[in-house]
């Protein structure tokens, strides 16, 4: 979660501090991680100690995650803790309330991970700081982590051309370069030119005039693969939006 904040543990060096956690040990596993999540107000502890190598419990996490994101007064301020927190969470579509059986359950390895890619995009509470040790960035309405963090943007649509062809008209762009919804993006490490049609999901990072996409995933759900033979193909009433064709027995298909 530090790491999630824009914070590098290995800012601390070699002596990271003392913890006001008597059950925490310099020796112990992410020792710094956790000073700086002390540090961050982002944990306090139960009965004065930190309990490391327990279970982390809905309640817990999710207050962890919620004041990463700058929340924490406006829990405090409505129901504190677990009710404030657990109903930012639902709020900001962290966590669906129908997955929490009990509060007290432990998170699972693989909930936890969801949690995680969740917060990610929620909203930074706005007017307010998120502080990463020495690290204060002020946050505008709508920004996330992904943003503020990371430089991230996520978006959806079609990928309309690559350096071979175009669904709509001719290809414009040369090797590494695709086009979705007729926005230039370079393809980066991604595999975007073979997605040609697909309706995508997908991030990018700006750098002056350039995107840059870094992750892409065909989205569920949202696409349809038709192998028609050229020959089957009525060319007459086929547009640049429509695909008309024949099958096997005779029937005229349309496609928009």
């Amino acid at each position: 979660v530090v790491k999630m904040c824009g914070s590098d543990p290995a800012q601390l060096g070699d002596n990271p501090g003392e913890s006001h956690f008597p059950d925490l040990d310099p020796t112990d596993d992410y020792y710094p991680e956790i000073m700086i999540a002390e540090q961050m107000g982002l944990i306090q502890g139960d009965n004065g100690g930190a309990r490391v190598y327990d279970d982390v419990t809905w309640a817990e996490a999710l207050k962890v995650l919620v004041c990463a994101l700058g929340w924490k007064e406006d829990c405090e301020e409505n129901g504190g803790f677990p009710a404030g927190y657990i109903s930012r969470a639902v709020r900001l579509d962290i966590v669906d309330s129908r997955t929490i059986e009990s509060n007290d359950d432990s998170v699972t390895p693989q909930q936890l991970l969801s949690l995680l890619l969740n917060t990610l995009e929620a909203d930074i509470c706005p007017a307010r700081t998120m502080n990463s040790g020495d690290f204060i960035q002020y946050t505008r309405q709508g920004e996330n982590l992904l943003s503020s963090v990371f430089g991230l943007t996520k978006a959806e649509g079609v990928v309309d051309s690559n350096r071979f062809t175009a669904l709509y008209g001719d290809p414009e762009y040369d090797k590494g370069v695709v086009t979705i919804d007729d926005r230039p993006f370079r393809v980066g490490n991604t595999n975007a030119e073979d997605l040609l049609g697909y309706y995508i999901e997908y991030y990018y990072k700006e750098s002056d005039a350039d995107k840059t996409l870094v992750y892409v995933a065909v989205e569920p759900g949202r696409n349809r693969t038709i192998t028609v033979d050229a020959d089957e193909i009525d060319d007459e009433d086929t547009t640049s939006r429509i695909l008309v064709y024949y099958e096997d027995d005779g029937t005229r298909r349309r496609e928009a």
